[in-house]
């Protein structure tokens, strides 16, 4: 849950990045790639076990990606413009920031990428 934990931080970096900060590209390239790879082998284990949606890896990651981070990192976005839905005041923590919150879209993600699949595969 490092990307709920770290939202300003995310934030701060992905805008100094968007401006071609070169000491923030290269902190990216460094550290944040690490993730790709365990993620795409959890992506090629469902691949074994279940009837997959047939798009080439990379776009069931940043699907995964986006669907379980995007919400988190473009609502503390958007609250930090004053650009929330007034509707939503309150809402941003319980509906999207929450355990239970980031394990529902991860689900929905696993379930719309893998429909024959009971469940995401499990982590080693």
């Amino acid at each position: 849950m490092f990307v709920r934990d770290n939202l300003n931080w995310i934030n701060r970096v992905l805008d100094d990045s968007s401006y071609g900060d070169e000491a923030v590209n290269r902190f990216l390239k460094q550290h944040a790639t690490r993730h790709v790879a365990p993620l795409l082998a959890l992506i090629r284990q469902a691949d074994k076990t279940a009837q997959a949606a047939k798009n080439v890896p990379i776009q069931r990651f940043v699907f995964l990606m986006s669907s379980v981070n995007g919400p988190m990192i473009t609502g503390d976005h958007l609250i930090g413009c004053g650009l929330w839905p007034s509707e939503f005041e309150g809402q941003f923590a319980p509906q999207i920031l929450s355990d239970e919150a980031i394990k529902q879209r991860i689900d929905w993600a696993f379930a719309a990428l893998f429909p024959d699949a009971a469940q995401a595969p499990e982590s080693n």
